[in-house]
């Protein structure tokens, strides 16, 4: 387990090609993390990466993981997600699915910025995206199947790879804002 804790502005992280191997924990009232190069946290294990309080920075940065989660606790967190490339489950699957998306609305801001986040399911792994009523750019489903709850505004490409499946959950609503579009080519039966 590694833990990030800091309660000031600031702090940097520099993979320098390094890949984190277990749980990653990033937590401390007003602290904050900027990634300086690609953070990579992916390997065969059920990998999180956990934003308990505090704020990251991807500053632009590839991402690479197998699940995010964060928000949820009484002290805000903060996402500023720039123009980062993230993806999810490169090759990581767990016992029950692939890569998951899990942002608890409670005491959360998430910046989306221009970024894009891509919900891979390596070897037809399935992929779970919780927005957590929050506003995203791009976001690409690309497992075999993929399932997505919440209410979650889009100002982006929301789209699905074609042959791939997308569940959106009853309940829940999806809202396209300004420049927001979806992509995907329906198939008899299974229309987009």
């Amino acid at each position: 387990v590694v833990y990030f804790k800091a309660q000031t502005l600031g702090n940097t992280i520099t993979m320098g090609g390094q890949k984190f191997r277990w749980l990653i924990y990033f937590d401390g009232l007003g602290g904050e993390w900027i990634f300086q190069d690609a953070f990579q946290a992916t390997t065969t294990n059920n990998q999180w990466v956990r934003l308990m309080r505090g704020s990251i920075r991807t500053h632009d940065q590839y991402v690479e993981l197998q699940h995010f989660m964060a928000g949820g606790y009484r002290c805000g967190s903060s996402l500023f997600l720039g123009a980062s490339d993230l993806h999810h489950n490169i090759g990581a699957p767990y016992a029950g699915g692939g890569g998951r998306w899990y942002m608890n609305s409670s005491f959360l801001t998430v910046d989306a910025g221009t970024s894009t986040i891509t919900m891979d399911g390596t070897n037809g792994f399935a992929s779970s995206f919780t927005g957590g009523n929050q506003t995203y750019f791009n976001v690409t489903f690309q497992a075999s199947s993929n399932t997505i709850t919440s209410n979650n505004f889009y100002n982006g490409l929301f789209k699905i790879i074609p042959g791939k499946i997308a569940n959106l959950t009853s309940n829940s609503t999806h809202t396209f804002l300004g420049a927001g579009n979806i992509d995907g080519t329906g198939l008899p039966g299974f229309p987009v």
